[in-house]
């Protein structure tokens, strides 16, 4: 079952794609989300997967969409938490906490793991021009999905000598 659920509490005009699945014969979200990789268009695949015993059922045996729970998104984080050290990386975590809606964003998290799509990078990126004063082409975001990866770039890291970080400070 894949229903479209807002991305974040704070503002429902958005949506990502939760998947609710009862695993079978060794099914499991990376083989589920490699087959969906395979058959459908990015934009179709879903961001979340939640594995269930069973999918609810109404009295009429139809899914009860009410009682399906939502993504736990402390269990998308697969990665141990590592705070972010500098301005750049604070700054970069706090963004994508907001625009994501999530409590808590560290250096190894990756922004489409959590959530992230196109429309969303693109509020990464202009929130990023207007606080931290630097105009970044949204492929660097794609290229360097880790907050520390994104800083990395941003700060002169190793990163595609055709894009270019342009501060205006």
């Amino acid at each position: 079952m894949v229903l479209a659920r807002p991305a974040s509490a704070a503002d429902d005009s958005l949506l990502m794609l939760v998947a609710w699945y009862v695993a079978a014969d060794g099914l499991d979200e990376i083989a589920l989300k490699q087959f969906l990789q395979s058959q459908l268009p990015d934009y179709m695949v879903p961001d979340f997967y939640v594995p269930l015993e069973s999918l609810p059922l109404t009295l009429n045996g139809k899914i009860d969409v009410e009682r399906l729970p939502s993504p736990d998104m402390q269990a998308v984080l697969n990665t141990a938490y590592r705070e972010a050290v500098t301005e750049t990386q604070r700054c970069i975590a706090g963004i994508w906490q907001v625009v994501l809606g999530v409590p808590q964003v560290g250096l190894d998290d990756d922004f489409f793991a959590l959530g992230g799509h196109s429309l969303l990078a693109t509020r990464v990126v202009a929130r990023i021009r207007d606080e931290l004063d630097a105009d970044i082409p949204l492929r660097l975001l794609f290229n360097n999905p880790t907050v520390a990866g994104l800083a990395a770039a941003m700060e002169g890291g190793s990163y595609s000598s055709d894009v270019q970080v342009i501060r205006h400070r």
